[in-house]
């Protein structure tokens, strides 16, 4: 008898690590795919727009937790978390409501990270109709003013968003702030950290002077108790959770509270970047909040060259100089920057700007903020909120504006049209610890938009 020996060479195959994310998404109502929606993996910033079957699909991508956001004009923008494992897809089918809250809501996630206090949002109309809304929230540390109100076509209206780190540990604390209108709930999420002692309070302010390839950031950082970074800066992508193993721009070290600015460059033109604070103390990273900014297209301005010399920035008060430093467009929305400095006025607090109210009399002067396009058309129902970089209060709070210490002063200005190219800006002021009282009437006027 003889036995045949048969030997096979056994190959072992190599796991899978990649995962992937297949779906298609639908109009909730007619069940139908839905061609032209916009699904991004907000992590990483790649995305992809369905077509006329409404499917879309990621492949190559690593073993973890990814957001997925779902936009598309006319719907609710949505999001879902969706965990990735190695070698499996993940189907995941999305229905989108259609956008029955009649308001269109900006932005849609606060992000507040260790440092900023305060931020707006901002209630457009989306139709020909006035819509009367109402404000909830869920976190005990989270303000939102005011809480009901009625919003008309063509006057946004702001919500201011405060949050109190005061009676809270460090750490992180999500939360949400719920717009109702038209029995339709819209649900903005609200993000924020408070810092331990020994940390490191980082923020971005700022991002301005976007160009198509470059931008310039501002921020604070604030260091007590003798506390030391040995790296500083921001970083970021076109993900919307940049980390310093993403691009990054750099102070280095530092050993007392600064203000701050970053040059980023090499940009892509017609991109969303998000931009984030980091710093660096006893080897471990601490990030503050994240700020997103769009560059210029091919074919817009995209100089970089910014003159404002023609413009009109003064105060009728000799004692209170101010000069501009920036003016930029963000959607419908102004921002304007300038250096304000007291050189000889004895108030050490309480001077208020008016900027959302109008038609305040201050002393034997009544002041009318408002604001205007290069037309002349006053345009009183613009939503205008200003606070100061030293303490980050809004408009009508008091802050601090010691003589010889100059303060970055920030204008927001909500609902400009898209094509105005220049806006002029009133604003009243008043020191209110001087006797007699002294008062500033601050004009920005034909400011060139970039």
């Amino acid at each position: 008898m003889i036995a045949a020996l048969v030997c096979t060479s056994c190959v072992k195959e190599e796991p899978n690590i990649w995962g992937s994310i297949t779906g298609i998404v639908k109009d909730q109502q007619t069940n139908q795919p839905l061609e032209g929606v916009k699904v991004t993996i907000t992590t990483t910033g790649a995305s992809q727009i369905t077509g006329s079957d409404g499917q879309y699909s990621f492949e190559n991508l690593d073993a973890k937790e990814y957001t997925v956001s779902y936009e598309k004009s006319g719907y609710l923008t949505q999001t879902q978390k969706i965990n990735v494992l190695a070698g499996e897809n993940v189907t995941a089918h999305v229905q989108m409501v259609k956008n029955l809250l009649g308001l269109d809501v900006y932005p849609q996630i606060l992000d507040f990270g260790t440092a900023t206090q305060f931020q707006t949002l901002t209630l457009t109309v989306t139709g020909d109709k006035q819509v009367y809304y109402t404000v909830g929230r869920n976190q005990s540390w989270l303000t939102v003013s005011p809480t009901s109100g009625t919003v008309t076509p063509g006057n946004p209206m702001p919500l201011n968003v405060v949050v109190n780190r005061g009676s809270l540990t460090a750490g992180s604390y999500d939360g949400a702030v719920t717009i109702k209108a038209n029995s339709v709930d819209f649900v903005v999420q609200v993000h924020m950290q408070v810092a331990g002692a020994g940390q490191p309070v980082i923020s971005v302010e700022s991002v301005t002077a976007v160009t198509q390839t470059t931008a310039t950031v501002g921020g604070v950082l604030t260091l007590e108790g003798g506390l030391t970074v040995t790296d500083y800066g921001v970083c970021y992508s076109t993900g919307s959770n940049p980390t310093i193993n993403d691009s990054k721009a750099s102070r280095g070290g530092a050993s007392a509270t600064t203000t701050y600015t970053c040059q980023l460059s090499g940009l892509t033109p017609g991109k969303e970047y998000y931009v984030r604070a980091y710093a660096v103390a006893g080897g471990t990273t601490y990030y503050g909040n994240i700020k997103s900014f769009t560059t210029a297209s091919q074919g817009g301005s995209g100089s970089g060259t910014e003159d404002y010399s023609n413009a009109k920035v003064e105060s009728d008060n000799r004692n209170v100089q101010l000069t501009i430093r920036s003016c930029y467009r963000g959607g419908n929305r102004i921002t304007i920057e300038a250096l304000i400095k007291n050189t000889g006025i004895n108030a050490s607090d309480n001077y208020y700007i008016y900027g959302n109210n109008f038609g305040y009399t201050l002393g034997n002067y009544t002041y009318n903020s408002r604001v205007e396009d290069e037309l002349y058309t006053a345009y009183d129902n613009y939503a205008v909120t200003c606070y100061l970089y030293s303490k980050s209060n809004n408009t009508g709070l008091y802050t601090q504006l010691p003589i010889n210490s100059p303060q970055i002063l920030k204008v927001t200005i909500d609902g400009v049209p898209k094509d105005a190219s220049k806006i002029s800006l009133f604003l009243a002021t008043e020191f209110r610890n001087t006797n007699p009282k002294e008062y500033a009437y601050l004009t920005f006027e034909n400011v060139p938009i970039y």
